[in-house]
């Protein structure tokens, strides 16, 4: 009897669950709104990335993801490019400066002013960042990808006089591209980099190809009357303990590898004023984009002697320039210059930075300093002591001015992204 009644209970469970649940489709997968994690570099640190709720809740607005099919760049471009055409000599360079560095952000321009900067959407030409930019407070957030640069205060952006360098509350924060010749050279450094037992030996001696172009956009928390209408942009520079915040555009610094410079690079610098004239622009922007043509040339260098800086004398934007009368924004040290600060892109063979760093004599614009931070740097020089900052003993290996390629293999030693502590034989 016991068994007839445990068949019919069995059989009516069977009936209930084939009545109720089948030809039920398995409950979907859940499927984030957030973009997912790029590889193998990541676009932003993880513990600072958008929440799901903030993904759903702005579905249109924009997260940062990092431009870096390098394996894809060519190392030299077919293109004509036109600031060789206004310049050849170091002469040219210094009579034709606005020629050149128009030349050259307009090349930045084309397809880049289109996609607002989405660098990996640019038709017109491929443009990359550069990689392990990510870690911790001072890297990339993500909204736009922008890093913490050197902070300023108002009387610095407001009346172009040096601040003291306690007394810098205002931030800033920016995001670099690199042209396909810059990300060959770029590949080439982080492929080695990403091997078990990397060697800066191996880091190629010629630096980045001719041609190659880089591009950095600075922005300010400052609110100054000459930026009222500025390029504004939001980003998450409190790190989620604040909504994401305005910046506006402040400073533009182009950097070209061209052999007519004794150092093998000119950089430039532009800066955003409400009242500058806008440029031309073959493309129709809206109206909100208009902002990037609203920018006038601060000053070109080439090299570190005084007379290898030209400096426009009606900039509209208050400036203190660098030492000794040399190119510098209004957001770089006051003490230094362009070339000179970007003459710190290097890495010891050991890759040891905190032994690197404690070779640095401080940057203090006087006669005792000098000598050491204004001398014109080449790692394509015949003479060994002038291809590196630091040393002549061959310990460190040059990076050719790029600050993001020793920033980022810094950051990667630093958080064992990188196998950076192995001895480098001779």
């Amino acid at each position: 009897m016991k068994i007839k009644i445990l068949l019919v209970v069995g059989f009516i469970l069977f009936f209930v669950k084939f009545l109720f649940f089948s030809g039920k489709p398995a409950p979907p997968e859940v499927v984030s709104s957030c973009p997912p994690v790029t590889a193998p570099f990541p676009s932003y640190d993880a513990q600072f990335a958008p929440t799901e709720r903030w993904c759903l809740e702005n579905p249109h607005r924009q997260v940062f993801q990092l431009s870096q099919n390098y394996g894809e760049a060519r190392r030299k471009t077919d293109e004509l490019l036109a600031w060789k055409q206004i310049a050849r000599t170091p002469e040219e360079l210094k009579t034709k400066w606005k020629e050149y560095l128009f030349a050259v952000l307009h090349y930045a321009y084309e397809g880049n002013l289109e996609t607002d900067w989405t660098a990996q959407e640019n038709r017109r030409r491929k443009w990359f960042h550069a990689p392990w930019m990510h870690t911790g407070a001072t890297g990339r957030e993500f909204l736009r990808g922008l890093t913490v640069e050197r902070p300023s205060c108002a009387k610095e952006l407001i009346e172009g006089k040096i601040c003291d360098d306690d007394k810098l509350p205002i931030e800033n924060w920016a995001v670099s591209v690199y042209n396909e010749p810059g990300a060959f050279y770029i590949n080439e450094i982080w492929t080695e980099m990403l091997k078990q037992k990397p060697n800066p030996k191996n880091f190629p001696s010629a630096g980045f190809p001719e041609g190659t172009v880089a591009i950095k956009l600075l922005f300010t928390q400052a609110e100054p009357d000459y930026l009222r209408s500025s390029i504004n942009w939001q980003a998450d520079i409190y790190r989620g303990k604040m909504p994401p915040q305005t910046v506006r555009l402040l400073q533009i610094d182009v950097s070209v590898r061209d052999d007519v410079s004794p150092t093998g690079w000119v950089f430039g610098t532009f800066v955003y004023h409400d009242d500058a004239p806008m440029i031309f622009y073959p493309v129709e922007l809206p109206i909100e984009r208009q902002g990037w043509l609203r920018v006038v040339p601060l000053g070109l260098m080439f090299g570190n002697e005084p007379a290898q800086s030209v400096l426009n004398s009606k900039p509209l934007v208050p400036q203190h320039f660098g030492c000794g009368a040399r190119l510098n924004g209004p957001v770089d040290n006051p003490k230094s210059s362009c070339l000179a600060c970007h003459a710190q892109a290097e890495v010891p063979l050991d890759l040891n930075f905190n032994r690197l760093n404690s070779t640095y004599p401080p940057m203090s614009c006087d006669a005792e300093t000098d000598p050491f931070w204004f001398r014109n740097i080449n790692p394509r020089s015949d003479r060994k002591e002038e291809r590196t900052l630091s040393a002549t003993d061959k310990q460190t290996v040059s990076l050719d001015f790029s600050l993001q390629l020793r920033e980022g293999i810094e950051r990667c030693c630093a958080k064992n992204g990188c196998q950076c502590r192995q001895e480098n034989k001779e």
